[in-house]
């Protein structure tokens, strides 16, 4: 082939490979805005939406594990009371049942046994019209008439219960996909039986009165969450009594304070460990999730969240409320340590969250390390077989928190504590527990 020849071809080669960087060039840069664009909308939609059903998904298999308590019901569940969501999702509702209480017995070589008959309550999401449960992920399953799968109870056949009825009360979150979940409504339900009377319901001070529906008496209030902080209250009476019955569900309560915060390993809602102020020096409480500035306990499998109260950080760490260990060099801090899932992966779930671990490269459970220390310590460096970190204590009560990914049956921990004259304490224990 001749030079003039091969001008035009090679005129086409290389005007393709100008068009293939730029179209790569362009892809390059529109992927990950469109990436980002991808996550700002689903963001939004979340926020725009609190409380809404997002997706749907099957009802869970029964587990029918030896020893695990199985309802046969009779008849068809009614519901018997129903409340608007004050975040606009899906209605609230109660419904009330029949059933057989039964199990199936190991020493009978797996054989059904029957122990009872009761009336049962269970309370439960409306979505179009569908019976159900809505998790803080926004995802809405049907429920079956069971003791798994949403809050439910089965006590006495009696109309009054055999005096003792049932009331409860949880808090949603939704978004709890996301580092800032939300909480959502606040939610007193039960059974107090046909035969009650005079059945009065109190929520943040709040009174409200024939709270009982339906030929049962179930029970159901939907309030701010902001409520059940002013305490909750159910007051009835039966036949025969000389006064009104009072079961006090939550009582009027401080929440205690963040000491100190800590991200998830694996990414979500972040950890806290709670303190107050005690009479002799800072007490410090079980480490928990963060939901709105507020530190407690995710139920995961169900979206729920319980606030961590100053009496209950008070009940944990007696030690500092009645005489508080003194902080030495020898010993500078007071350290509390566990390990588990610590809500990071509920049995119920744990399949559909292991793509996370892949996805991030972390373990299975998770470790944490805090507490308070001397106020002259500055850094604390923790030494575990998973990784080196170092973390400074922060606030008055002078809190530290690491929660690292993995569990361990064995090893050994060494935390290195770093004194604000550039000296060092060494302290170090084993695993195994953890």
């Amino acid at each position: 082939m001749t030079a003039p020849a091969r001008r035009p071809l090679v005129r086409l080669l290389l005007v393709a490979l100008l068009v293939g960087v730029v179209a790569g060039g362009l892809a390059a840069l529109l992927l990950p805005a469109t990436r980002a664009a991808d996550r700002a909308t689903g963001a939004a939609q979340r926020a725009a939406r609190p409380g809404a059903v997002l997706r749907t998904a099957a009802a869970r298999p029964e587990p029918r594990e030896p020893g695990r308590l199985l309802l046969r019901v009779h008849g068809t569940p009614r519901i018997e009371a129903r409340a608007a969501d004050p975040l606009g999702g899906p209605d609230w509702a109660v419904r009330v049942f029949r059933a057989d209480r039964t199990f199936h017995d190991p020493r009978r070589h797996g054989r059904l046994v029957t122990i009872g008959t009761s009336r049962c309550v269970q309370l439960g999401r409306l979505h179009r019209g569908r019976f159900g449960w809505l998790d803080g992920a926004g995802t809405f399953r049907p429920v079956r008439p069971s003791l798994f799968a949403a809050p439910a109870w089965c006590g006495s056949r009696r109309p009054d219960l055999r005096g003792d009825p049932h009331v409860d009360a949880l808090t949603a979150i939704t978004g709890i996909d996301d580092e800032r979940p939300r909480l959502g409504a606040t939610v007193l339900w039960g059974l107090v039986g046909p035969a009650a009377r005079d059945v009065r319901t109190s929520i943040g001070g709040r009174e409200e009165r024939g709270a009982a529906g339906g030929p049962d008496g179930a029970i159901l209030r939907v309030a701010r969450p902001a409520a059940a902080r002013r305490g909750i209250a159910v007051s009835l009476r039966y036949p025969g009594d000389r006064a009104a019955r009072t079961r006090v569900v939550r009582r009027r309560s401080v929440p205690a304070r963040i000491g100190v915060r800590a991200p998830a390993p694996g990414g979500g809602v972040p950890f806290a460990l709670p303190t107050v102020r005690g009479p002799r020096g800072w007490c410090v409480g079980p480490v928990g999730r963060v939901v709105e500035g507020r530190v407690g306990r995710i139920t995961f499998g169900l979206g729920t969240f319980a606030e961590t109260t100053a009496a209950e950080v008070r009940r944990m760490d007696r030690g500092c409320a009645r005489r508080p260990p003194r902080l030495t060099r020898r010993m500078p801090a007071v350290v509390h340590s566990g390990g588990g899932d610590m809500g990071g992966e509920p049995d119920d779930v744990v399949g559909e969250r292991e793509p996370d671990h892949v996805t991030r490269r972390t373990l299975p459970g998770l470790t944490y390390f805090g507490g308070r220390v001397r106020d002259d310590v500055v850094a604390i460096t923790l030494k575990t077989p998973r990784d080196i970190r170092t973390v400074r204590p922060t606030g008055p009560a002078h809190a530290f928190l690491a929660v690292v990914d993995g569990t361990f049956a064995s090893g050994r921990s060494r935390t290195i504590y770093r004194f604000a004259d550039g000296t060092t304490r060494v302290d170090g224990f084993g695993l195994g527990m953890f």
